[in-house]
């Protein structure tokens, strides 16, 4: 579709805003005009408010969705050109220009999604094809941050473990919102842009990872210890009910630290357990950084929860069609898919003791430990015997 064939996504652009104007602006008006002037309502009066207020329920929740994805495929178009820049020594402060002519990008072509399909993926003035990764990777973390704003926050923090739920729905975010939750919610999307983008630095087979990961580390660092709430489980075992940490305790500087270094402990194990090439190409790095990011921002005990679920997804590699197992060797991006999982399902894996988390003793975590081993080991085994395959029919096709 080229920048003339963008028509049919000026015209759904323009039919969603007609909609919104007509049910919140128009008929409430023309609804309150009608009220002065009568003295009588009319017999279906009473069916037609409720239409009206139904309507304008499920639009209000539309634009909130629909603003929540807007605003992740925002941190996404930034965050490709951080992954872009940063390795390459170059400041991600001015204008994006288009990697063929150099020209700068008007504002209409950096709007996420509809920028790249207005112009039909390629540059408006030299007709560079530009990578269809870029609109790939504005979905995708736009669909994760509206997953994990509706499992934590819409919800009321169904999602998150070692608390009571509170009142769900669009409703109470907009007129009593829950800081707590909302900060936990930040936090979180946080730490998912954070590996996002050692997963876009890794696709670029950059090897400067650090430069991405000390920043946030500090940072997440911070604002654990500046907002308690924003890290619902403590760092004991069996963690205590929701954590209420005060500036003054301990607890409250062990638990992003334990994180930490459980996480680089996880990195560790997934690299000497996984496959011989890992070390050559650097790829080592960025398993580590993402896991020590998530020990940080989600606690220890998630640590080896989101190893394992990593561990068990790299398995499942071998399975993917050609075209995808490039993009499924990114091992920072299956880190990246282990911890929204972790999150959506955080609460449900917390109920048990027998998957790492708040509520496992210590032979239990270290049961989760020996498990990180084991699958480690058979998910390289099984990517190599996938690999050899693969070489085999290279070979005999040509």
């Amino acid at each position: 579709m080229g920048s003339d064939g963008s028509w049919a996504l000026k015209y759904v652009f323009r039919a969603l805003l007609a909609i919104v104007v007509l049910f919140l602006f128009v008929l409430p008006a023309l609804t309150g005009m009608m009220l002065e002037r009568s003295q009588t309502l009319p017999k279906d009066f009473l069916v037609y408010i409720d239409f009206i207020e139904t309507v304008q329920s499920y639009l209000m929740i539309g634009l909130t969705a629909l603003w929540v994805f807007f605003v992740g495929s925002c941190f996404a178009s930034f965050l490709n050109v951080v992954a872009w820049r940063i390795p390459r020594g170059r400041s991600i402060v001015g204008s994006s220009a288009c990697p063929g002519c150099d020209k700068k990008l008007s504002l209409t072509d950096n709007i996420p999604i509809a920028g790249w399909l207005r112009t039909g993926g390629e540059c408006r003035y030299c007709k560079v094809p530009i990578s269809p990764r870029y609109l790939v990777v504005e979905l995708i973390l736009g669909a994760v941050f509206l997953l994990i704003v509706i499992a934590e926050l819409v919800s009321g923090g169904m999602s998150i473990p070692m608390r009571s739920p509170s009142s769900a729905g669009l409703e109470w975010v907009l007129y009593e919102p829950k800081w707590g939750l909302i900060q936990i919610t930040c936090f979180h999307l946080t730490l998912i842009s954070t590996v996002f983008t050692l997963a876009l630095v890794e696709l670029e087979k950059t090897e400067q990872p650090w430069l991405i990961t000390l920043p946030f580390a500090l940072t997440g660092f911070v604002c654990a210890i500046a907002l308690p709430p924003a890290l619902p489980v403590g760092w004991e075992l069996p963690a205590p009910a929701f954590v209420a940490y005060s500036h003054t305790d301990a607890g409250l500087y062990l638990t992003p630290l334990f994180g930490l270094m459980c996480g680089v402990l996880c990195g560790g194990i997934v690299v000497s357990t996984g496959r011989s090439d890992l070390k050559n190409n650097g790829n080592w790095k960025h398993i580590v950084f993402s896991l020590a990011l998530c020990g940080l921002f989600l606690g220890w005990q998630a640590s080896i929860s989101v190893c394992l679920i990593f561990l068990i997804l790299r398995c499942l590699v071998p399975v993917f069609p050609p075209r995808l197992r490039m993009y499924a060797n990114v091992e920072s991006g299956l880190v990246c898919a282990a911890a929204i999982v972790h999150i959506l399902f955080w609460r449900a894996t917390a109920a048990t003791s027998y998957w790492p988390g708040p509520l496992s003793e210590w032979w239990q975590v270290l049961i989760g430990l020996i498990a990180c081993i084991a699958i480690g080991r058979a998910s390289a085994q099984l990517n190599s015997t996938a690999a050899g395959k693969e070489v085999v029919q290279t070979e005999s096709s040509g």
